[in-house]
């Protein structure tokens, strides 16, 4: 439900010179690593998991010793891993979306006016269930 924002978020995040790490695992749940343990996508999850606290840390690749932390081992990609082949498709954070922030907006104030059209008054958010 959240890949949208967080894809928002993120090339906001990169355009503003951050640093990000995009790894999209299609067709899969969320936590699916946890919870699909023995599945070929929890594995390559875990190694890209484990590569990225490393790089955060300043420790070598396989190495597993920090160098102080200063994380200059974590470069801005997005890597989406397909369904099926767990192929491996790169792009620039750039392209994760095609929405824009126009869009992102207008969504934004629709959102509200259906929110304020419930008729209760109310622009307050409420549970889902």
């Amino acid at each position: 439900m959240l890949r949208d924002e967080d894809a928002v978020f993120a090339k906001r995040v990169a355009e503003q010179g951050g640093s990000v790490v995009w790894r999209e695992w299609e067709g899969m749940p969320h936590v699916f690593a946890f919870m699909l343990e023995k599945h070929e996508a929890s594995r390559l999850f875990l190694e890209e998991f484990g590569r990225f606290c490393r790089g955060v840390v300043g420790a070598e690749q396989g190495e597993g010793e920090g160098k102080g932390g200063d994380g200059e081992g974590v470069q801005s990609s997005a890597i989406l891993y397909k369904a099926k082949t767990l192929e491996p498709i790169t792009s620039p954070v750039s392209e994760i979306t095609e929405l824009s922030d126009e869009q992102v907006e207008r969504f934004m104030r629709e959102g509200r006016q259906r929110i304020e059209g419930r008729g209760d008054g109310s622009t307050e958010a409420r549970p889902m269930l």
